[in-house]
Order: structure tokens, then sequence, then C-alpha cells
């Protein structure tokens, strides 16, 4: 042992390991890559036509079918490194309640529950390929990315299940509610409004809803983001390039209430709002005058800066700070400006609708929404209607100063191709190459 310590394999041992950062580093981070910046933006046309790293192919790659392994995964990579890819967006698909019958027995969200694979999505065994192939990826220069579609559909068993159903979420105060009753009846709620109506007493109150709660952004954090981080070790997290939410289910509306709602809109209006709560049931334009038109577009205001501050921010702010993309597709493919409040306050007849934006959505990029951002898809099975998302990498320092975004169809106008890589079934024999079809899906 005293020969083996002597100066100069000391002096050799540590000339080898100074050489460890070196050698690590050499494996580059995709972090960082695909991010708008605004050398880029200004010069639009250069760069289409000759993209930097981070803006090409990105396929959806499916990964249901035969049992996962990571010997068949590089065989896989080998094929798409050498097809110009330069992303993966890994996905599931859902069952079919209407078939899958007894996979769906135990309840399931729209269409069925997910095609967990084997081994199943997310669980120690999937977390740790997961690991091995981001690291692969990070040596083709490949960024890797995770697609929540079906995984986090409300009613799948997930865990956007196991934070809404916690009692916390659940009962919280979350959405306004009208109905009448008799006078003579018992009320068994607390109302926020109420008026007589002959016989009858409207009332207004507050039944739960979770989308308002304030650490909802921060609980989807903690238990879908951050277990990836703390299941990877440092070479594995070189091949993380972004999360994709594809088809977000979360439903704030005109209707959206919170805890201390009150003194909030009183803050940030200077009136009160109770009084003016009938004004945010209003179903047709005749049954909005003027002052309650402006009710309902500053309470929306209000709501759907509560909807960035509580959601979509502390999501935004994670990814960025690990210099992640955070992509957004909206559940209406374009087709329900309501959606995610993007659309203030208005009715579904107004001649405006379409053309006034909040944060987060196309018209007040420039201005008021840290985090906005646009991937433009056109959904397979939807002909050429383009979806929007938001929530991203786009912040007013990447746009030119001659940008300025005045309605949702010009935040609508990038679309590009892209194809679909399906982890197929090999019937055993554990050689079948993925199949590679051309879909109408893309990234920008």
């Amino acid at each position: 042992m005293k020969g083996f310590f002597s100066p100069r394999r000391f002096a050799t041992v540590i000339c080898l390991l100074s050489w460890l950062p070196f050698l690590s580093a050499q494996v580059p981070r995709q972090a960082f890559k695909g991010w708008p910046d605004k050398e880029s933006a200004s010069n639009l046309e250069e760069k289409f036509v000759n993209p930097p790293k981070g803006y090409g192919n990105v396929p959806f790659f499916w990964w249901p079918g035969d049992t996962l392994k990571i010997e068949r995964l590089r065989e896989e990579l080998e094929l798409l490194a050498d097809a110009s890819t330069d992303g993966l967006n890994v996905s599931y698909n859902h069952t079919s309640f209407r078939v899958d019958t007894l996979e769906n027995a135990n309840g399931h969200g729209p269409c069925g529950v997910a095609s967990e694979g084997e081994p199943k999505v997310f669980s120690p065994e999937w977390r740790k390929i997961w690991n091995e192939f981001s690291k692969e990826c990070a040596a083709k220069g490949i960024g890797l990315g995770m697609d929540d579609y079906v995984v986090a559909w409300p009613g799948n068993g997930g865990f956007i299940d196991e934070i809404r159903n916690s009692p916390e979420f659940k009962t919280y105060p979350g959405k306004l509610k009208r109905e009448k009753v008799a006078l003579s009846a018992e009320l068994k709620v607390t109302p926020l409004w109420s008026a007589e109506v002959g016989d009858s007493l409207d009332i207004i109150y507050v039944t739960g809803s979770p989308e308002l709660h304030p650490e909802y952004g921060k609980k989807v954090i903690e238990k879908y983001f951050q277990p990836f981080e703390d299941s990877m070790d440092e070479e594995g997290l070189k091949g993380m390039n972004y999360f994709f939410t594809d088809e977000l289910m979360y439903y704030p509306t005109i209707l959206s209430w919170c805890e201390g709602m009150e003194e909030i809109f009183r803050e940030r209006k200077g009136y009160d709002i109770l009084p003016w709560l009938p004004a945010l049931f209003a179903s047709k334009d005749g049954d909005v005058d003027e002052e309650a038109a402006k009710v309902r577009m500053d309470y929306s205001e209000v709501v759907t800066e509560l909807v960035e501050e509580r959601y979509f921010k502390p999501i935004f702010d994670w990814h960025y700070s690990r210099g992640l993309i955070y992509g957004c597709d909206n559940m209406g493919r374009g087709l329900r400006p309501l959606q995610y409040m993007i659309i203030s306050g208005l009715s579904a007849g107004s001649p405006l609708r379409g053309t006034m934006l909040l944060p987060g959505a196309a018209a007040s990029a420039r201005q008021r929404c840290p985090a906005a951002s646009r991937i433009c898809t056109t959904a397979p099975g939807h002909g050429s209607r383009p979806s929007t998302a938001w929530g991203g990498m786009l912040t007013e320092e990447c746009l030119p100063d001659s940008w300025t975004i005045t309605s949702s169809r010009e935040g609508l106008s990038c679309a590009c191709t892209d194809c679909t890589i399906r982890h197929m079934a090999d019937g055993g024999n554990g050689h079948r190459p993925a199949s590679i079809s051309a879909c109408p899906t893309g990234r920008i």
C-alpha cells in the first residue's frame, strides 16, 4: 500500500482527475436550446433558412407498446439522430373507455385512462430508464422533453387528481354559483349576494373549485416537474430541454373566485365587486349594459392576473431558472377563446371577441406578460385549425422593437410540419425499428 501512494502515482491520479470535468463538459447541455432572443427575432428570414440548434424537428415519441428497454431505445435513437431529429417529445396515448372497459372500470377522464406502458410511467423503474435515455439524448445533441398528454388529465388517476382531490384543493372556495330558492326554504349556504324575486330568493354563493388556489402552480411543480430533477443525475439532466403540456385541462372562468377576492378586487380596481356579481352571469349581449360590461372586463382581468400569478408564473419561473422551455397547448384548438380567460369577459356574440386579449395572450405580450409564448400546432385529425400555447420563454426583451401583436389571428400565423414516432410493439422479436409517419404536428 505504501508503494501505491508514491509521489509519481499520486501525480498521475491528480492529472487524470483534473480531466474529468473537461470530459464531462464535452456532453453539451440541451437546456437553453430553442429559446427565442432579440437577435434572432430581428432577422427571422435568415433564421428560418438556417434555423439555430433547438428549432429543428421535434416529433412525438410514443412510449406505450412493448416493454421499454434502454438497449432498444438506444437503437431507435441512432436512427433518429441520423434523421435530423432535434428533439423528442415522449408521449403516452389514452385507452378507450368504450372498448377498454377493464382498464377504465374504476373511472376515467375524457376518452379513457392512459395506456401506461411497462414499466409504468413515472414508476421508479421508468425513471431509471428516463435518466439513462436522457444521457443518450445529450450525447447525440437531441433535446428530450416530456408530454403530459393523458397522464395529466383529471379523472385518470395521475398527479393532477392527487392535487385536486386533496382536502385543501377539493373544498377550496373557488367558483361562483347562482340559483333561486323558495323564500320559505332554509338556506344551507352563505350568499355573497341575494335579492327577492317574487316568492323566490335569487342567491349567488361560492362552491368548491381549485383553479385560483394560491398554491396550485407550486403543487404541480412539486408533484410533476420536480420529481424529474430529483430522480436524475447530473449527466441525465444534460439531455432535458423542455416539458410540454398537451391539452391543458385547467378551467378558470369569469365565475372563478378565491379566498379574499373581495379585498383583492377592491385593491386592484378600486370598487366593491359584491353588488355587481349578477353581471358576471350575463349570458347574452343584451343582458350587459355599459356599466356591467366594464365590471365583466375588470373582473376577468383580475381573474386572469391571479391565474398567471398563482398557476402559470410559478411553473414558468421553475423552467426559466433551469433553461428549460415550457410549452402549453390549449384544449380548444384555438376555437374556444375563453378557455383560459384569454379574452376578457366578452360574451359569445360580442363583436370584440377575438380582438381583445389579456396577459398571456398575443395582444398583451409586449406590454404585460413576462411569461407569454406561442407554440403553434396543427393537431392530427383537426385539419388546419391552429392551437396556441402560452407560458413559455418569450419575453419583452426577445421581441424586436418593430413587433406588436394585435390580434389572436396574428398570433396564430406560424405553423410547421413534423412527424410522429411510435414505439411500436415488436411481436417479441425485439428488433423492429420505430415507424415514422408524416402528420401535421410541430413546434416552433
